[in-house]
């Protein structure tokens, strides 16, 4: 998503994201959403991110799983 919201800015430009809590598996706005990224995470299409609306869920689960908290 975020990919094709970079080489598609004018496509993009309104367009509203969401994104998949990952403990709940409940979508939310991506505007509000605080990003793991790297460490052990494995995702199925290789992006290795990981969306938290909780940002100390968030940072929890970068601790543990070694991975980098990425703010919006």
């Amino acid at each position: 998503m975020q990919d094709y919201s970079v080489s598609n800015t004018e496509a993009a430009k309104n367009a509203k994201t969401y994104v998949a809590d990952f403990p709940s598996g409940q979508f939310f706005d991506s505007s509000t959403a605080t990003f793991i990224s790297g460490g052990t995470i494995k995702s199925p299409m290789g992006g290795n991110i990981q969306a938290y609306k909780d940002k100390s869920a968030a940072e929890k689960a970068a601790a543990e799983l070694g991975a980098n908290v990425i703010q919006k």
